[in-house]
């Protein structure tokens, strides 16, 4: 019972502009300008390596099943060297 409350109490949470760090842009800043890999910060705040591609004007944000199976949003990114 008590891991099924702290995986709620995780999904609650609400990550703050001050937790993201001076190497991340804030997706609702600034757009990524190109196609390509990135890391991102998610609404559960979470770092996951994904592909980005912007196509006919839609942003797509693909990191597989991972990302999609539990509903995660892409907060924050930042290029990967």
């Amino acid at each position: 019972m008590d891991n099924e409350q702290n995986l709620n109490n995780a999904e609650n949470q609400q990550l703050n502009i001050a937790d993201v760090s001076s190497c991340f842009y804030l997706l609702s800043e600034i757009k990524p300008p190109k196609n390509g890999k990135y890391e991102v910060i998610t609404s559960r705040g979470r770092v996951v390596k994904i592909n980005y591609e912007l196509f006919l004007g839609n942003e797509i944000w693909e990191a597989g099943y991972e990302l999609h199976e539990i509903n995660e949003s892409v907060v924050a990114w930042r290029f990967i060297k």
